[in-house]
């Protein structure tokens, strides 16, 4: 049997701003807030042989801004005389948003990737729909378009 708690309505209250509608319970928030492991998540082996952790939904504000990563993106294209293997994007966009990603950005996803390197590949493509980048590249390729390279140009000259 677990022990109950009486909170006061203020403590309610900011539980309550805390949580995510339908997916929250007081306790999970408290979890979180505490850094406990959530309950009812399922541990997911991470690729790079660390140790299993659990799998939470991110909440706003914990991850990096899907923006972010497309400067870094365009600028590493055109360093590459503009194309470049997806894996070698993605492996330089990591080093170049090193010190800005949180601890949230470095966990895994629900899909067991880790969250920075799938947000770097949906930033990818926001930069197809935006034509930045060139849709008609071949599979694992990324390729700027002269528009990403006007936006890299205006970048450099502060516009």
């Amino acid at each position: 049997m677990c022990p109950s708690i009486e909170v006061d309505e203020d403590v309610y209250a900011a539980l309550q701003e805390r949580a995510v509608p339908f997916v929250d319970t007081p306790n999970s928030v408290l979890r979180h807030l505490l850094q406990l492991d959530v309950s009812g998540t399922q541990p997911v082996e991470a690729a790079n042989g660390e140790p299993a952790r659990l799998v939470v939904r991110a909440r706003r504000g914990e991850l990096l801004s899907e923006r972010a990563y497309e400067m870094p993106i365009l600028e590493y294209l055109v360093s590459q005389d503009g194309e470049a293997p997806a894996s070698e994007t993605i492996t330089a966009v990591g080093q170049v948003l090193a010190s800005q990603l949180t601890p949230t950005d470095k966990t895994l996803n629900s899909s067991g990737l880790i969250r920075w390197q799938n947000r770097t590949q949906f930033a990818r493509l926001n930069l197809v729909k935006s034509g930045d980048l060139d849709p008609t590249s071949p599979r694992g390729i990324w390729r700027i378009t002269q528009q990403g390279r006007l936006r890299v140009g205006a970048n450099e000259n502060g516009s």
